[in-house]
């Protein structure tokens, strides 16, 4: 939002608000990736439990915000009623606060959600050092030089969470904030040589009238199976083929 500034300031506002919840456990639920980061950054500082929802919905936080004290941090305003000590999206830059972050651990933990075969949120927990060994390997394969990150998938998922959002964010990449939900306002933003997080979901709906005119470096897909249609269709349109990540929570 307009009125969202993301700085070290905004961040160790919110971290001060939550040092003095008792709380253990912070549910980060954000459009947009700006906020997110903030979030996430704050809670880390005061060594709380982060969990991601899969779906920002009031009925599927609510469902895994069980525990008594749960802190819910989100940029939706119809999500900030699903529990009474839901913190608003508003962090006021101007108030002064300041807590000591502490030293990370790299057992500190980082649960997911994902809904699997049977429907209901299964609990995904990983450590901080399971995900920087993720992302070494990520960068590794696929690091190259400065260039946007652009998605049509969430971060709220480990998939999106991982490619999307922590593997450009600790190499300097640029990040767009919003996941797309076209392919039309993609395009337009896209440069040479950036780099696509998509789905097959959306590998298989490109806009018929319309192509970008820049060729993106890498085209991630996940989530699901890839139909090879899809991959010759993504060829088509952006000129790479997907390379497709397979079992993200289980595979990383």
């Amino acid at each position: 939002s307009p009125e969202f500034v993301f700085s070290k300031q905004t961040v160790m506002n919110l971290a001060a608000i939550l040092s003095e919840k008792p709380c253990e456990r912070v549910f980060i639920a954000c459009h947009d990736r700006a906020f997110f980061v903030c979030a996430l950054f704050a809670s880390l500082a005061v060594q709380k439990t982060i969990c991601l929802p899969h779906m920002l919905t009031r009925a599927s936080i609510a469902e895994v915000m069980c525990n008594e004290g749960d802190i819910l941090i989100t940029d939706q305003e119809n999500l900030t009623d699903v529990r009474e000590n839901t913190l608003l999206k508003t962090v006021i830059t101007s108030q002064k606060a300041y807590v000591t972050p502490r030293t990370l651990s790299p057992n500190q933990i980082i649960t997911f959600y994902t809904s699997g075969s049977s429907g209901v949120p299964k609990p995904i927990h990983k450590s901080l050092f399971q995900l920087e060994a993720e992302l070494k390997c990520l960068h590794a394969l696929w690091g190259g030089h400065q260039c946007t990150f652009h998605s049509t998938v969430s971060h709220q998922h480990i998939y999106g969470f991982l490619f999307s959002l922590l593997w450009p964010l600790c190499a300097g990449y640029t990040i767009a904030r919003y996941t797309y939900a076209l392919w039309e306002d993609m395009f337009f933003q896209l440069s040479e040589n950036d780099v696509i997080i998509s789905s097959p979901s959306h590998l298989g709906r490109f806009p018929v009238n319309e192509k970008p005119v820049k060729r993106p470096r890498l085209v991630f897909s996940s989530g699901a199976p890839l139909a090879l249609r899809f991959a010759y269709l993504t060829h088509e349109y952006l000129k790479v083929f997907p390379t497709e990540v397979y079992g993200s929570t289980e595979t990383g």
